[in-house]
C-alpha cells in the first residue's frame, strides 16, 4: 500500500509542477507581448519553466518505477500463490511430497 500511496503523491506533484510550468510560460509570453521585446525576466521565467518541466519528467519516471515495482510484487505474489496451490493439489491427489 505504501508504494501505491507514493504513486498518488508523485502524480499530484507532477500535476502541480505541470501547472506551474504552464503559468510560468504564460507569464513569460505576457511579459514579452507587454514590453514588446524579450526582457531578461522573460528569459528567466522560461528557463525556470524548462527546469520545472524537466523535474516533472523526472517525477513521471519515478511514477513509472513505482508502478513497475508494484507490478513485480504482484507477479511474485501470484507465483507464490500458484506454487502453494499446486502443492496443495498434489497433496490432495497423493502424488507429491510436501
Amino acid at each position: 500500500m505504501e508504494t501505491a500511496k507514493r504513486v498518488r503523491v508523485l502524480r499530484d506533484v507532477r500535476r502541480i509542477l505541470s501547472a506551474a510550468a504552464i503559468i510560468l510560460v504564460a507569464v513569460g509570453v505576457w511579459l514579452w507581448s507587454y514590453v514588446g521585446e524579450v526582457p531578461a525576466q522573460s528569459y528567466l521565467l522560461w528557463i525556470i519553466a524548462l527546469i520545472v518541466i524537466a523535474i516533472s519528467s523526472g517525477v513521471r519516471m519515478g511514477m513509472v518505477r513505482e508502478r513497475t515495482r508494484i507490478e513485480r510484487g504482484r507477479e511474485q505474489n501470484r507465483k507464490k500463490y500458484l506454487t502453494m496451490t499446486d502443492k496443495l493439489d498434489q497433496k490432495r491427489k497423493g502424488r507429491g511430497r510436501c
